[in-house]
């Protein structure tokens, strides 16, 4: 009698642990999850506030180098070092605002912007669709190989109101490329852009 009440017991206890450590195993699941999607909430709550700053950025200003400062200036500020250009299509030829020498480490970094062609940006356009470096380096761009191969680039078309105004170019150093978040940033706000740095061309700066 004692044995079989032990072995129940034994049992019991056996049965008990083993609910205890699926339980425990589930709440574990249960926290992970949480800590994702609150981690996946952050991140999107931080992409809106940032797409937000560059269009109150935008708001009132009307000149186009003053446009390229401030994006510039807020993309350093959320995704580190990298550099903004703003390649506008002009009536027969290619309108390039790059960063400021003065405000860069290498000379190549601020002539980047320069190895792009007015057909270069067409093709952009006309694809609608974000570039990265591979597809760049196959349109070609006006610059060697072994050059172009120190960046990381990303070219978003400017379009808006069923037109086609150029492209922003993103770039960094090809070993510090920049993230998902980046893109997702400047494809957002690249209507708002498109509009802006074509009415600069209507309108004094800003100052």
């Amino acid at each position: 009698m004692d044995t079989t009440r032990h072995a129940r017991l034994r049992s019991l206890v056996h049965n008990i642990n083993r609910q205890r450590r699926v339980q425990a195993r589930k709440i574990d699941i249960l926290c992970n999850d949480m800590i994702q999607a609150h981690r996946g909430l952050l991140e999107r709550l931080e992409s809106i506030s940032f797409t937000n700053r560059i269009h109150e950025s935008l708001v009132g200003c009307l000149d186009v180098a003053d446009i390229l400062r401030h994006i510039s200036r807020l993309f350093v500020e959320r995704f580190g070092d990298c550099s903004v250009a703003l390649l506008l299509s002009g009536d027969r030829d290619l309108i390039s605002y790059g960063p400021d020498t003065a405000d860069t480490p290498a000379e190549e970094v601020a002539r980047f912007p320069s190895f792009f062609t007015a057909e270069n940006v067409r093709a952009v356009c006309s694809s609608n669709r974000v570039h990265l470096m591979p597809e760049l380096l196959e349109l070609p761009l006006q610059a060697p190989p072994r050059t172009i191969e120190r960046f990381w680039a990303a070219a978003i078309p400017l379009a808006a109101d069923h037109q086609d105004y150029g492209i922003v170019l993103l770039y960094s150093d090809a070993n510090k490329p920049l993230p998902s978040a980046a893109l997702h940033a400047a494809c957002a706000v690249a209507p708002a852009i498109a509009r802006a740095a074509t009415a600069s061309r209507h309108a004094p700066s800003c100052g």
